[in-house]
């Protein structure tokens, strides 16, 4: 019972870090990726690795979000002000 309250209580911190460090460290996790998620799991252990895992993916849909709002956008952009020349 006390085990099960106390992994509820466990506080994420990769999502405390600084923007750099964390930048920093995915893009050695994500360049070094099979051997990185075994050194991951030996070091920080399960619950670590988890929590790691799901800032990682955090991460990567809040960047593809941000991309296609951006890439939406643009084409928006593109189709105001080219428009008025084909009318």
């Amino acid at each position: 019972m006390n085990d099960n309250t106390n992994k509820n209580n466990l506080d994420n911190p990769f999502k405390k870090m600084s923007i750099i460090r964390f930048w920093a460290i995915s893009t050695l996790f994500y360049m070094f990726f099979p051997i990185s998620m075994i050194v991951v799991f030996f070091t920080l252990g399960k619950i670590k690795t988890k929590q790691f895992l799901v800032a990682l993916m955090n991460d990567f849909f809040q960047t593809i979000l941000i991309f296609l709002l951006f890439i939406c956008f643009f084409i928006w952009l593109i189709y105001y002000l080219i428009s008025p020349f084909f009318t």
